[in-house]
């Protein structure tokens, strides 16, 4: 099992976290997933060999994100299945960071599923970004729900979710107001039955 410097991020993780795992962190665009994942790679490539496909910032860019160099970092675009499993067989990783998800070069319709499938096969965990609609934009609470995600394609519906071990929506409060009482807090949530459940992490300090 895979560990960041955050127990209760651990905790709400504990099915992805591990050789095989599938996690999806859903989120608006700009919304600062791409640096939380960064973070995620930067604490796990301590203990584990952690791989970065950047498909939508370069590797010049992320030298000055203060990014780890014990990650490993593949920005060439359009990157396909056949290509991901070609640079984890090379690198031999343990952990993948792929940002983003609407970026691969694949059938959209089997994404998720072949995901998953190289994660089991090369048991490795993977960790994809993945944007959301405009949806949110429009209702009083901007905090994205699962039906969000089926106006960015065909890449989910109830069939391919299944094969995620951990969806993960992403929202920061202060994105969208400036008089948040929150200013410094992401919050990560899943849906389990209906049911929100929800923690928070301060920003500054865990970025």
């Amino acid at each position: 099992m895979m560990k960041t410097e955050n127990k209760e991020l651990n905790s709400f993780w504990n099915l992805g976290m591990k050789s095989g795992g599938l996690i999806v962190i859903a989120a608006r665009p700009g919304m600062g997933e791409s640096s939380f994942l960064l973070s995620i790679g930067n604490q796990i490539s301590k203990h584990h060999k952690t791989q970065l496909i950047s498909l939508d910032t370069s590797i010049k860019y992320l030298k000055h994100k203060n990014i780890s160099d014990s990650i490993l970092i593949d920005d060439t675009p359009g990157i396909n299945l056949d290509r991901l499993s070609e640079i984890i067989l090379q690198n031999k990783p343990e952990l993948v960071l792929i940002d983003y998800l609407q970026l691969m070069d694949d059938n959209r319709e089997d994404l998720l599923k072949e995901l998953k499938n190289i994660a089991v096969k090369f048991n490795i965990c993977v960790i994809v970004i993945s944007s959301i609609g405009r949806e949110p934009e429009y209702r009083p609470d901007k905090r994205p729900i699962i039906n969000d995600l089926t106006s960015v394609g065909n890449i989910f519906n109830s069939d391919n979710i299944s094969y995620i071990d951990n969806l993960t929506f992403f929202y920061r409060d202060n994105y969208y107001n400036r008089d948040s009482q929150k200013p410094n807090t992401i919050e990560l949530f899943q849906y389990d039955n209906g049911e929100m459940i929800t923690i928070e992490l301060n920003w500054p300090s865990f970025m």
